[in-house]
């Protein structure tokens, strides 16, 4: 009976699910409690794909799937990838599991692998050393008001440098456009939360899942080996700041 709900296979599924994975493999950094156990990382019912998230953090702290992102050989990623692939199905997209929708199932599959090795090499080449995903600050003033939100990924290089991440699905071009005419207004809402909150004036850039994975900069300052995208003619240089 579940083949006649025809399921729709959009974007935000498929963007959903490789955001997730992202997140298991990175994984959220264990933290304190106020007894000063470690344990799991602090519930985030409200973040974006929450549900999913929670699964994925299980299954690498707790079934100890987990693998070392700063050591691990492309075949062996591309292998854990396809060991978590029906269990991530299972748990959160089962209408790919359903007969007719093999050829979306191993588009997305073979998009989750060449992606997350790119995203891998981008972070080593940036000499990476932690990572913190879908990260919440809230209580942030704004005009008069507050300002919530959470940050994709949230990185910090051997030379204590900090840069946020947005994840994308597609949308190469447009994201490309955002940053050459200063309206990248979402990462710069990011940089200000980071520096109103923890006094941190963060570099930042997107990572688009789409074409095997491609991380758009402004400039190579943090990400050597991102692909660059300057201002046009009379926008002005820098980051974030002058967007925001």
């Amino acid at each position: 009976p579940i083949k006649d709900f025809r399921i729709v296979d959009d974007a935000k599924r498929r963007g959903s699910l490789l955001h997730g994975f992202v997140e298991s493999l990175l994984g959220p950094e264990l933290e304190e409690d106020s007894s000063g156990l470690v344990g799991a990382p602090h519930p985030t019912q409200s973040a974006p794909a929450a549900s999913l998230l929670e699964t994925l953090v299980r299954r690498v702290f707790h079934d100890q799937t987990a693998i070392d992102w700063q050591s691990v050989s492309r075949e062996a990623i591309h292998e854990w990838v396809e060991s978590e692939w029906p269990h991530i199905l299972g748990d959160q997209a089962a209408h790919y599991l359903v007969p007719g929708h093999e050829a979306s199932r191993s588009e997305l599959l073979y998009l989750a692998k060449t992606a997350l090795w790119e995203l891998i090499t981008q972070f080593r080449e940036a000499r990476i050393r932690s990572v913190r995903c879908e990260e919440k600050i809230d209580q942030c003033g704004f005009c008069g008001g507050l300002l919530n939100g959470f940050i994709d990924l949230q990185v910090t290089s051997e030379s204590g440098g900090v840069a946020v991440i947005d994840l994308k699905l597609g949308g190469k071009s447009f994201r490309r456009e955002e940053l050459a005419n200063g309206r990248h207004l979402q990462l710069a809402v990011y940089g200000h939360l980071l520096r109103t909150k923890h006094s941190q004036n963060p570099q930042i850039a997107y990572f688009i899942f789409s074409g095997g994975g491609a991380l758009l900069a402004r400039s190579h300052e943090f990400f050597p080996g991102a692909t660059v995208v300057p201002p046009k003619s009379g926008v002005p240089s820098g980051d974030w700041h002058t967007c925001w």
